[in-house]
Protein backbone atom coordinates (compact mmCIF):
# COMPACT_ATOMS: atom_id res chain seq x y z
CA UNK A 1 0.00 0.00 0.00
CA UNK A 2 2.76 2.44 0.90
CA UNK A 3 4.54 1.80 -2.38
CA UNK A 4 1.33 2.49 -4.31
CA UNK A 5 0.86 5.79 -2.46
CA UNK A 6 4.47 6.68 -3.20
CA UNK A 7 3.89 6.08 -6.91
CA UNK A 8 0.74 8.19 -6.90
CA UNK A 9 2.36 11.09 -5.05
CA UNK A 10 5.85 10.92 -6.57
CA UNK A 11 4.97 13.83 -8.87
CA UNK A 12 4.43 16.24 -5.98
CA UNK A 13 7.44 18.59 -5.66
CA UNK A 14 7.54 18.45 -1.86
CA UNK A 15 6.40 14.86 -1.43
CA UNK A 16 8.60 12.53 0.58
CA UNK A 17 8.06 8.81 -0.08
CA UNK A 18 6.58 6.96 2.88
CA UNK A 19 9.23 4.24 2.68
CA UNK A 20 12.02 6.75 2.11
CA UNK A 21 13.63 6.08 5.49
CA UNK A 22 14.01 2.83 7.44
CA UNK A 23 12.47 4.48 10.49
CA UNK A 24 9.31 5.43 8.63
CA UNK A 25 9.13 2.05 6.93
CA UNK A 26 9.53 0.18 10.22
CA UNK A 27 6.96 2.43 11.87
CA UNK A 28 4.45 1.64 9.14
CA UNK A 29 5.20 -2.07 9.30
CA UNK A 30 4.84 -2.07 13.08
CA UNK A 31 1.69 0.08 13.01
CA UNK A 32 -0.19 -0.87 9.84
CA UNK A 33 -3.05 1.41 8.86
CA UNK A 34 -5.01 -1.46 7.37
Amino acid sequence: VAEILDDQNSGAPDYTPIVDTPEKRDNILNNPVI
